[in-house]
């Protein structure tokens, strides 16, 4: 066998290859905003026990809790050659989670492919970091005045 490229693998084996990711991984119609696909940690992370508590359902309603769709939704950015990013706050499961998405084709038809990993403690570290740089900034700017 040359290599992987004329391997004729199944949906299902895809499947089981993004269900064994740590990161969460979701396909949603793009007009629409219906689940079409959420892996076993997305499932995890959102405590849902079956398919069908998400199946055709809106992104935003199941993920995020809302009516309308997110403020911050990159739809118009998407692009199928390369990767959106940014950070959001989840008001549902209270976390913050970085995002990387972009349009994908599945029969025909165009998808958002979202990638999210939770990433809460890296930014409450930045902000830490953020507060403390400007309390020595203060201080030092303070302590020249203190000299004249």
């Amino acid at each position: 066998m040359e290599g992987t490229a004329n391997m004729n693998i199944n949906e299902n084996v895809y499947k089981k290859i993004l269900d064994e990711m740590n990161d969460i991984i979701y396909i949603s119609d793009i007009n629409t905003y219906e689940l079409y696909f959420l892996n076993k940690q997305g499932m995890k992370q959102f405590n849902f026990k079956h398919e069908t508590e998400w199946h055709n359902h809106k992104c935003y309603e199941l993920l995020q809790g809302r009516d309308t769709p997110c403020d911050l939704c990159a739809k118009n950015k998407l692009s199928y050659n390369k990767f959106c990013e940014w950070t959001f706050y989840n008001l549902k499961t209270e976390q913050y989670y970085d995002f990387k998405n972009k349009l994908i084709n599945l029969d025909d038809k165009p998808y958002r492919l979202e990638v999210a990993y939770i990433s809460t403690k890296r930014v409450q570290i930045q902000k830490k970091l953020y507060h403390i740089t400007n309390f020595f900034a203060i201080k030092y700017n303070n302590q020249d005045k203190d000299l004249n």
